[in-house]
């Protein structure tokens, strides 16, 4: 039995057939799950945050066969470049659920929306086969111990300053109170704003990745215990999450199981996981939360906002990236969204304009965001295009790193692309950071 485990491992490694193939029929059954979870739970449950559904007839059901194939075809199935967990999570929650709920959303969706999930396939496939064309393997460089030196410094200054300056607030508090903690431990100006996110999305996850390598739970912990922090501060879910995250990661790409280093493995546990909650009993607290998490908030909001962002600014006005910082001294904001007292967030106007609820904010990704919202179609493309050469440059630059360091700690940023402005992740989530740490930095190579 051993023996033939291991030649099917061996055939995964080296065959170029299979794990496309796998990752096809995964994507399948991840459309027709995302499809279950609208007809039934999002409709029943959440048609008031905007889910509508109808039933797709024999063109629609082809049309988004094709739109999820096309992209399956490229997309990088071995995870041994920044890039590839990139796109890997794009693909996963947010190009896969925009183009089933989309097109299920109303009889004309088509018409309305075709031309952007369209747009969204070339951008995907362009991505895909630019990685793969550049890609040329990379070193098993490993970071010196001068670099993590100066990450400890860093981790320890931060922390002295957040819990100085939140020391009345920080605390556990109960789900009810989530909120509240969450106002209290905001931050009062963007340079507090900056140190929280890049305490939490790059400096502890460096420290956790570095531990893991060297074999050094002080350094683990202490990773970890960040992130710890930032939870006890401002009740961010991502927190507790991340150390968690990073660690199956890295643990992940470690394996000597050739699956587990792939983009397929990763949405065969989400497909997993989706069904499981889906076939479970809805009624507990726990179920409940679990479903909302990951069905509602992770996958379906983040696929619903590609059409209530293109609905909105359509019809008020596309920004034109006039929303940006920096830009919009060159550029206006249209002048039905000027007035609004949300202006230049664009998920409050559209808590505002969409919900009645001007202290919502309905977040988005990339696509939406710096996409529809900007100039439809052609917003997305051009966004797609900023995607294209960060990536290019990221893979390029990365080829000295092991990418057992690289993709663990590009994670936190990949992860914020899918509720977040491209933008926003260069700057705030750490994208252009590790862009040019990986570019300045050579760090050591293992014998």
């Amino acid at each position: 039995m051993l023996d033939f485990f291991a030649k099917w491992a061996s055939v995964f490694q080296n065959s170029l057939y299979w794990p496309r193939l796998l990752l096809i029929v995964t994507t399948l059954i991840y459309a027709a799950l995302i499809n279950i979870a609208h007809s039934g739970y999002l409709l029943s449950n959440w048609a008031y945050f905007g889910f509508r559904y109808n039933s797709p007839e024999f063109g629609h059901i082809v049309i988004i066969f094709f739109l999820l194939i096309a992209p399956a075809l490229t997309l990088p199935v071995w995870l041994n470049r920044p890039s590839a967990i990139i796109l890997s999570m794009l693909y996963a929650l947010v190009y896969v659920p925009s183009v089933v709920i989309t097109i299920c959303v109303s009889e004309s969706s088509i018409a309305k929306y075709g031309l952007q999930l369209m747009t969204m396939a070339v951008v995907m496939c362009a991505c895909s086969i630019m990685t793969a064309l550049q890609f040329k393997g990379s070193d098993n460089g490993a970071p010196g111990r001068s670099l993590g030196i100066i990450f400890i410094i860093a981790f320890l200054a931060a922390s002295s300053i957040l819990i100085y300056s939140y020391r009345e607030i920080i605390g556990f508090v109960g789900a009810s109170d989530i909120y509240d903690q969450r106002q209290a431990g905001a931050a009062g100006n963007i340079w507090m704003g900056y140190l929280q996110t890049y305490f939490t999305l790059v400096i502890s996850p460096f420290l956790i990745v570095w531990g893991l390598h060297r074999k050094n739970v002080l350094l683990i912990a202490l990773g970890s215990s960040g992130c710890l922090l930032m939870y006890m501060i401002n009740a961010q879910k991502v927190a507790l999450i991340l150390p968690v995250a990073v660690t199956a990661i890295y643990l992940l790409l470690s394996s000597r199981i050739p699956l587990f280093r792939t983009s397929v493995f990763h949405l065969m546990l989400l497909v997993f996981g989706v069904a499981t909650l889906l076939s479970l009993e809805k009624g507990s607290p726990m179920v409940d939360f679990a479903v909302a998490f990951l069905v509602f908030r992770t996958i379906a909001v983040p696929a619903l906002t590609l059409s209530q962002y293109n609905d909105l600014f359509s019809e008020y006005g596309y920004t034109l990236w006039s929303h940006v910082k920096g830009i919009n001294l060159l550029i206006t904001a249209p002048t039905e969204l000027a007035w609004n007292p949300s202006w230049p967030g664009l998920g409050y106007v559209v808590g505002d304009l969409v919900y009645g609820d001007a202290s919502h904010n309905v977040n988005a990704n990339l696509f939406a965001s710096d996409g529809a919202a900007a100039a439809g179609s052609l917003g997305i493309l051009a966004i797609g295009c900023v995607l294209f050469v960060w990536i290019y440059l990221l893979d390029r630059f990365a080829r000295h790193w092991d990418p057992r360091f690289t993709i663990p700690m590009v994670f936190p940023c990949a992860f914020s692309l899918t509720n977040g402005p491209l933008l926003t992740s260069l700057l705030s989530f750490g994208g252009l950071f590790w862009l040019v740490l990986f570019a300045l930095y050579r760090n050591k190579r293992k014998n």
